[in-house]
């Protein structure tokens, strides 16, 4: 893995789509942990205390889910409540049937819009040799297509649209 992620070789363009809409879920990731941060501090914790608290406990979870690649995320999530517990209870409050339904609702919108989930794709070659399918918002592996495969390599690209390796 590499600081900018990790590569994983894409079938076609529709599976593409796929992963350039999930990749609209970032700031809500993160929005997800500023409210456990705020309610820490609303509740007498340090700013910078609940902060670190939430990075390295999400940080812990997502190194549990990367050292349990043959367990699926709904399954790490019933390991990680207790049943009548306080996991399950936050959980049961804020899905319907352990689902984030209007998340999910949220990603078909970004996935079926008409210009596709990735309207900025990139077509101008004044601005370097990137392929049109490897803007993706990034910190995550990026993916083009090269011989005929979707191949994925660490990239960023930044706002102005000009990718880096």
């Amino acid at each position: 893995m590499t600081p900018w992620g990790t590569a994983i070789e894409l079938d076609d363009e529709h599976e593409f789509d796929a992963f350039a809409t999930a990749t609209a879920t970032m700031a809500g990731y993160f929005s997800f942990a500023d409210t456990v941060a705020v309610w820490m501090t609303r509740n007498g914790v340090a700013p910078q205390k609940a902060r670190s608290y939430v990075g390295a406990m999400l940080r812990g979870l997502a190194e549990t889910s990367l050292a349990a690649p043959g367990r699926d995320f709904a399954a790490l999530a019933g390991e990680h409540q207790t049943p009548g517990g306080l996991n399950e209870q936050v959980l049961k409050l804020i899905t319907r049937d352990g689902s984030f339904v209007e998340l999910d609702r949220a990603l078909d919108a970004v996935f079926e819009t008409p210009a596709g989930p990735n309207p900025g794709r990139m077509t101008r070659p004044s601005i370097g040799k990137v392929h049109p399918y490897a803007r993706i918002p990034l910190p995550i592996a990026s993916v083009s297509r090269i011989d005929g495969s979707w191949v994925g390599h660490a990239r960023r690209v930044e706002d102005d649209g000009i990718s880096h390796q």
